[in-house]
């Protein structure tokens, strides 16, 4: 799993969320991620019973850019964030076609009102 995927951005402006999936944590062999399905959640706080947005890969408001070499991007459009500022908790986590899970990202991002430089 990787941590440490902590940004910012303003309220309600668009954001690509790059991911790139590793094998394991030595980040040398990129993980094939074809036979997966994957969902993103971006929530108050790790504890948080109800996501404020979810992503996934199923309902396309995920693009897996590049399946073999583990990329993929959650897309964040002005309207998800427009409302919301403070900082949150993310989390990406795929599920293959076998049922098992892989939770390859968690982090942070602090959302800041608009108009702050």
């Amino acid at each position: 799993m990787r941590t440490q995927q902590d940004f910012t951005m303003l309220a309600g402006e668009d954001r690509d969320i790059n991911f790139t999936i590793w094998e394991d944590d030595t980040d040398t062999t990129r993980k094939n991620i074809n036979n997966y399905d994957f969902t993103w959640i971006m929530q108050p706080n790790e504890r948080s019973a109800v996501p404020t947005i979810i992503k996934t890969s199923g309902s396309l408001t995920i693009t897996i850019t590049d399946a073999g070499s583990g990329k993929l991007t959650v897309p964040l459009g002005s309207a998800d964030t427009l409302s919301i500022e403070g900082t949150y908790y993310h989390e990406l986590e795929g599920v293959d076609t076998l049922g098992r899970a892989v939770k390859p990202a968690i982090g942070h991002i602090t959302i800041l009102p608009t108009g702050t430089d």
